[in-house]
């Protein structure tokens, strides 16, 4: 089981869960974390890293996944997750977040880059971007 804490633009990230849910099934472990106008990056910041702590405190791995890259969202998870070292997925969609909710039970450990990746070579619909793989 991976966490995700999911965050867009608006309600987006709502609509998502919920579509994913309607199709799916009763969900767990997914943050929805909504930028409507009006809110502070620095807030969503602080939002995104009580969610990942929550997820860590569970030592279950998580991964951000966020509307567009280098928007907002996407900052604010790179500002969020500092050094921790989790995965962010840029441009997010019903298709691939709904390959990814029906897949990540099978999810065995190890680097969540790897198991991502496979789902992206499969699906060709998202990028994976690591904060240590952008400053290194």
């Amino acid at each position: 089981m991976i966490g995700v804490i999911l965050c867009s633009h608006a309600s987006f990230a709502q609509g998502l869960y919920e579509a994913a849910e309607m199709i799916t099934g009763e969900t767990e472990n997914i943050t929805v974390l909504p930028f409507v106008d009006g809110d502070n990056v620095d807030d969503l910041v602080e939002k995104m890293r009580n969610a990942a702590e929550g997820y860590r405190a569970q030592s279950l791995p998580y991964v951000y996944m966020v509307d567009l890259w280098g928007a907002s969202p996407f900052n604010a998870s790179l500002l969020a997750e500092g050094d921790n070292g989790a995965d962010i997925v840029a441009g997010v969609s019903l298709p691939f977040f709904l390959e990814f909710l029906t897949s990540r039970d099978e999810f065995s450990g190890g680097p969540t880059a790897e198991f991502l990746d496979g789902m992206i070579e499969e699906t060709g619909l998202v990028k994976r971007i690591n904060f240590k793989e952008l400053s290194g």
